[in-house]
């Protein structure tokens, strides 16, 4: 069998601080292939980004990526030379940062910074490279893509600003893309027709998709699976409905439980929360990380290593606690017909 198109194995990765060492992400992994959109789902904080600019090494100083493997198409990406990381990051993945307004030069044209892109990507010429800019705003549904390319990142509105960002990250037709909260700050209607075009582009080009979001909804529309992260680690993995209808960790649960419903519209009814705060980075916890704000913690959750055990075909957990399993198997199954 071939290798999947993205691997991340044990993942570490580490900040050296005044206050000690902290570490962002802890013994994490994940799986994408060609051709499917993956969701990363998690509170602020969890560790989300720092997965996602692994892929690219791109974690600021003074963190590193202290252990695991990331590999791609069965290359190991943490050992690619800087020759190699270049040609990786410039033809074979992509990537949507959280915010298209601080990502984009102020005092460059739009088409000025695509053309920039394609000419040092791709090896193109001016005029091919500026007729491929002008092509590419149309793709992404930028309206008279000629004229808008002289304007400058200020003129266009947050949804446009986040199409150009999609439309320079795909440029040079990657097979990966990695798109950190790309509706973030973004209207429902906005949002939704930048998930379209998300869709879409998957869709026609076959390129895999790892998409960060601490929103379960957004999750639900566009994504084949999702993975599930709290304090640096994956706690559950797999497909949507799986995990919608039958989750297994309690913090699943809990951001399911979450999520406004329509049927309560107009109603006074508090959403439920999770008591309690995330974990602080620089303490190491034994056990399970998720334990002090658990309703259904035991003492056995003091020896949890936090490795995921398959529940069901393509499903995994980190949490043992057959109780809460049983328990919440109702619970779940409303949650799910709900969302």
């Amino acid at each position: 069998m071939s290798p999947p198109l993205l691997r991340i194995e044990g993942l570490q990765v580490e900040f050296d601080t005044p206050h000690g060492q902290v570490a962002g992400v802890r013994d994490a992994g994940l799986v994408v292939e060609a051709g499917e959109i993956v969701g990363l789902v998690g509170e602020t904080g969890s560790g989300k980004t720092l997965a996602c600019r692994s892929v690219m090494r791109l974690i600021p100083y003074p963190g590193r990526i202290a252990a695991g493997r990331i590999e791609f198409e069965g290359r190991d990406v943490l050992r690619m030379s800087p020759r190699e990381l270049r040609e990786f990051r410039a033809h074979d993945v992509g990537m949507i940062y959280q915010d298209p307004f601080s990502s984009l030069n102020p005092v460059f044209r739009i088409g000025h910074q695509l053309t920039e892109t394609l000419r040092a990507n791709l090896g193109l010429g001016k005029a091919e490279a500026r007729a491929r800019a002008v092509a590419l705003l149309r793709d992404v549904g930028i309206p008279d893509p000629e004229r808008r390319a002289l304007s400058y990142p200020h003129e266009f509105s947050g949804g446009m600003r986040q199409r150009v960002m999609i439309a320079l990250a795909t440029a040079s037709n990657p097979r990966l893309l990695l798109a950190d909260e790309p509706t973030t700050a973004l209207d429902v209607t906005t949002q939704a027709q930048i998930l379209a075009l998300l869709k879409r582009l998957n869709s026609e080009h076959g390129m895999g998709v790892l998409l960060v979001s601490h929103d379960f909804g957004v999750i639900a529309q566009v994504c084949d699976r999702v993975a599930v992260m709290y304090g640096g680690h994956i706690v559950e993995t797999g497909p949507v409905e799986a995990i919608y209808t039958s989750a297994e960790h309690p913090y699943t649960c809990g951001l399911l439980e979450s999520i406004p419903r329509i049927e309560s519209a107009g109603q006074s009814t508090r959403l439920p929360v999770i008591d309690g705060v995330p974990p602080d980075p620089t303490e190491r916890l034994p056990g399970c990380v998720f334990k002090p704000r658990c309703p259904y913690a035991q003492p056995d959750c003091d020896t949890v290593t936090m490795a995921l055990e398959p529940v069901a075909p393509g499903h995994a957990t980190a949490c043992p606690v057959r109780p809460f399993r049983a328990a919440n198997r109702t619970r779940s199954s409303r949650t799910g017909a709900q969302v």
